[in-house]
């Protein structure tokens, strides 16, 4: 199964239906942030998402490397503030069982 950790998002960007996936993914709302995260994001967001982007999140470097990952303290967290807001974040519960299976099998 190929997961979006697998390859940099611009790259999906220009697959097939690739800009229909990614969208999906919103914790924004379970995080909430402020204007001025938001408008963080929003930059982020588009440099990982411009055609033809090379940049990569740092988590997927570092599976990429085979180096330990924060999976409770990045996607944990947002899990967690996602039940505190009663917003329900399955897609997050999926990337986060992937991460854990991820740091057993890495030992």
């Amino acid at each position: 199964m190929l997961s979006f950790h697998a390859v940099g998002k611009g790259n999906i960007e220009v697959a097939m239906e690739g800009k229909t996936v990614p969208s999906g993914i919103n914790w924004i709302d379970a995080v909430r942030p402020d204007a001025r995260e938001i408008a963080f994001l929003e930059r982020t967001l588009g440099m990982l998402t411009m055609e033809g982007s090379q940049m990569t999140a740092s988590m997927f470097r570092d599976i990429k490397a085979g180096a330990p990952v924060e999976a409770d303290h990045i996607v944990g967290d947002m899990i967690a503030r996602g039940d505190a807001a009663k917003v329900p974040v399955p897609r997050l519960r999926t990337a986060y069982t992937h991460l854990k299976a991820y740091e057993k099998q890495r030992g």
